[in-house]
């Protein structure tokens, strides 16, 4: 299991990506309370379940789920005016 994986990462993926939690468990032939515990951090994710994510269905790297990631490169308009408060 990989602990490493930042969870708001993978929840801001997914939401990026227009799925909601349903839908990426169906994608993923997971059950959708395992895809909620990931984005929760409750419970971590196999190698091969993060490459799934990764390449098969959020089309970019297995880094961008490690801790800090994407953050520098993706923040959303909500992000930025929230840290600047």
């Amino acid at each position: 299991m990989i602990s490493a994986v930042n969870p708001a990462i993978i929840k801001w993926a997914r939401e990026r990506s227009g799925l909601s939690i349903d839908d990426l468990a169906r994608l993923m032939k997971r059950d959708p309370e395992e895809v909620q515990k990931w984005e929760d951090g409750d419970r971590s994710l196999s190698y091969t379940a993060l490459e799934d994510l990764a390449y098969r269905h959020f089309k970019t790297e297995v880094s961008h789920f490690f801790s800090g990631g994407m953050k520098w490169k993706y923040f959303s308009t909500a992000q930025i005016i929230n840290q600047n408060k």
